[in-house]
């Protein structure tokens, strides 16, 4: 569900940064991203990857969801392992999968990123007044919505992937 409901987001902020305004379509990639962290942290779950924090609260506090957004790139390294696993034990697919997600989280540090995600999520949706002066959507520069849809759409091609394996290649790890 959290797969489908990131990739449904993801499109409807694609539509809308055809627009000229790029705020609500950058707000909507990071509620994206937010949608991706849940599903990251149910697939460490269901693959026995210890998790360092409590999994309830990642479904209902944004702000712990950009927090474990900065620490992902670990529990992907251990998807990459398992999956590695699995490659091993099936055709090419699953050999083709562990390069993939290499190759999107091999080297990135988007740790800024998620630091400013939230305040950034904010700005898109709502008229502020803050420091004595109006803030609005508009405020979300073409720059700031690229460089999000680049890191959400790692996530996404990742979770597309992820969906790709079927009910054996589960079974072959989990035995």
């Amino acid at each position: 569900m959290c797969r489908e409901n990131a990739n449904d987001q993801f499109e409807l902020a694609l539509q809308s940064a055809k627009t000229k305004n790029k705020g609500l379509a950058n707000s909507l990639l990071i509620l994206a991203a937010e949608e991706c962290i849940k599903c990251f942290v149910l697939l460490s779950v269901f693959f026995g990857i210890q998790l360092e924090f409590e999994i309830k609260p990642i479904f209902s506090k944004h702000y712990l969801k950009h927090v474990r957004g900065k620490e992902l790139n670990g529990v992907l390294r251990s998807l990459s392992i398992i999956f590695g696993f699995l490659s091993s034990k099936r055709t090419e697919k699953g050999e083709a999968l562990l390069e993939f997600l290499q190759s999107l989280f091999g080297g990135s540090d988007d740790t800024k990123w998620w630091e400013d995600a939230n305040d950034a999520k904010n700005l898109g949706l709502y008229v502020d007044l803050k420091d004595h002066r109006f803030r609005n959507p508009s405020e979300i520069s073409e720059a700031n919505y690229n460089a999000s849809e680049k890191i959400v759409g790692r996530f996404i091609r990742s979770t597309d992937k992820v969906k790709s394996l079927n009910a054996e290649d589960y079974i072959l790890f989990v035995k």
